[in-house]
């Protein structure tokens, strides 16, 4: 009984960690290289986690990327905000500031790996 119970755990966490992860598609990757871009002229230096969160809607797209930037002498971690259309074309807004995305329980998101 116990073998059992291990492998459906083991069964339910793959299956959880494989829905949260996954490739960006190509309007996800115009979305985050427009967001990336417009932030890179506010952050000196600006070097992006490889992962990033994105919440979608019908509207268009949200942004969720941590990464570092020069602030003075030393690197910093700083947050990038951005909100595209839902083809990626168009950047509506972008905020960037000092400090880490997390994420909160129920947050609808997906985690997504930069290409």
């Amino acid at each position: 009984m116990k073998a059992v119970t291990t492998l459906i755990s083991a069964a339910l966490l793959t299956s959880a960690l494989s829905a949260e992860a996954r490739l960006s598609s190509p309007a996800e990757s115009r979305g985050y290289a427009a967001c990336f871009d417009a932030a890179a002229e506010a952050l000196p230096g600006l070097v992006a986690k490889r992962d990033y969160f994105i919440s979608k809607s019908d509207e268009g797209n949200t942004y969720f990327i941590n990464g570092t930037a020069w602030q003075g002498d030393a690197r910093t971690d700083v947050r990038v905000y951005c909100e595209t259309a839902p083809n990626g074309r168009k950047l509506s807004n972008v905020r960037t500031s000092e400090g880490r995305f997390a994420l909160a329980n129920g947050m609808a998101t997906d985690t997504i790996a930069a290409k």
